[in-house]
């Protein structure tokens, strides 16, 4: 509804993108992303999101190509720099990936609450659980805002079947009887 009224908002065409992205519509986002950024090709959240779409794809060529207009368009930030990790992971550049976590961590202060979540999913998308629960309880003590969507994350697939993540839902205050993680995340 917010789209209608206001079809040229950057915003608004972002925010129904990343519906689409976490609703596993990968095309219809890449779709609704791509006219966001032809609204405005400086909005580097767009192309963040539209990388992750392409990856979660299988799209690696795409996905990087729009990680490198997102890092230029924030000026190669650390979270640029950590996103191009993920990426790195979910597109199977497992060595990158790791290159790049690992640099980070180093450029990092603690308690690292500002990248503990995305740590957490390089962790996760590295086949290293111990890791990325340990990054998400720093996260969680963070109260790092990205773990609003720790439920649906499709970066961190791989821990869905481990306790530790049913106990970290219960102590963000998730509802038992909504802790049905396959209902989530499996369309």
């Amino acid at each position: 509804m917010a789209l209608d009224l206001d079809p040229l908002s950057v915003q608004m065409n972002y925010q129904v993108g990343a519906i689409y992205f976490f609703d596993r519509q990968y095309d219809r986002a890449i779709e609704q992303l791509r006219a966001t950024s032809e609204l405005d090709p400086f909005f580097a959240p767009s192309h963040q999101l539209l990388a992750a779409t392409y990856a979660q794809k299988g799209m690696r060529h795409e996905a990087m190509a729009e990680i490198e207009k997102s890092s230029e368009l924030a000026q190669n930030d650390p979270r640029s720099k950590v996103l191009r990790g993920v990426l790195c992971a979910m597109t199977g550049n497992l060595v990158e990936a790791r290159k790049l976590l690992d640099q980070l961590k180093l450029e990092s202060t603690p308690p690292n609450f500002l990248f503990a979540y995305p740590f957490a999913a390089i962790h996760a998308l590295l086949g290293e659980a111990d890791e990325a629960f340990a990054c998400l309880d720093i996260a969680r003590h963070g109260h790092v805002v990205g773990l609003a969507y720790v439920a649906i994350a499709q970066e961190l697939e791989s821990i869905h079947d481990d306790p530790r993540f049913r106990e970290l839902l219960l102590s963000m205050g998730f509802p038992p009887a909504e802790l049905e993680i396959s209902s989530l995340t499996n369309r």
